[in-house]
């Protein structure tokens, strides 16, 4: 709930109206801001719509993914639609808490082998992975912004430029990052699948 409510500060607020249904068991936000026209990618780790309003709130392309990750654990869902006269409607729907828990379990059990194992394989799934929670929040900033250079880096974290290029410099050591003939850099594959990752770990 929170990461969808954190969500509405992209609508700037506009005509939120929050229902609960079902004895709490599905709630629905509405809002009458500009909308996601692409809803299919609105859960995909990384990918934002969002503009100025990344200055003042964490904003990585995380919250809906997290949200639906969190909800389906307990098998549930999350799906978004446009609201009638412009916005969006997101709606959580997740089972009682008898029904999630055995919904839960079920799912463990359906999962493959790998998916199971994937939590307790990070980070050693991913070569090389010791890099500090600064250098993890500059991956998810350089995952937010889709190409930086140690400057955007600086201001969003407030560390110094040094630090943010020596940080940049070693998550591209890494392979975790990619850099143009400007000096920006871009997340990598790699690096996509370790924030995926970290985020992950947010939601457990």
């Amino acid at each position: 709930m929170r990461e969808v409510v954190e969500n509405l500060v992209h609508a700037e607020y506009k005509g939120v109206v929050i229902s609960i249904f079902d004895g709490g068991c599905s709630v629905r936000v509405s809002d009458k801001g500009p909308g996601i026209e692409q809803k299919e990618r609105a859960f995909e780790f990384g990918f934002t719509s969002a503009t100025s309003a990344t200055r003042d709130i964490r904003g990585v392309g995380a919250g809906l993914g997290m949200a639906r990750a969190a909800v389906q654990r307990v098998g549930g869902t999350v799906t978004i639609e446009d609201n009638m006269g412009g916005g969006t409607v997101t709606t959580i729907s997740a089972p009682r808490s008898d029904e999630a828990e055995e919904a839960g379990s079920q799912a463990r059990l359906s999962e493959p082998r790998e998916s199971q194992e994937s939590h307790r394989r990070y980070p050693d799934a991913v070569p090389r992975m010791e890099i500090s929670d600064r250098q993890e929040k500059v991956l998810l900033s350089v995952l937010e912004y889709g190409e930086v250079g140690p400057s955007t880096v600086a201001d969003r974290l407030e560390i110094s430029v040094s630090t943010a290029y020596r940080d940049l410099s070693l998550l591209q050591e890494q392979g975790l990052l990619h850099g143009d003939e400007t000096g920006k850099r871009m997340i990598s594959p790699l690096g996509k699948d370790l924030a995926a990752a970290i985020i992950q770990n947010w939601v457990q």
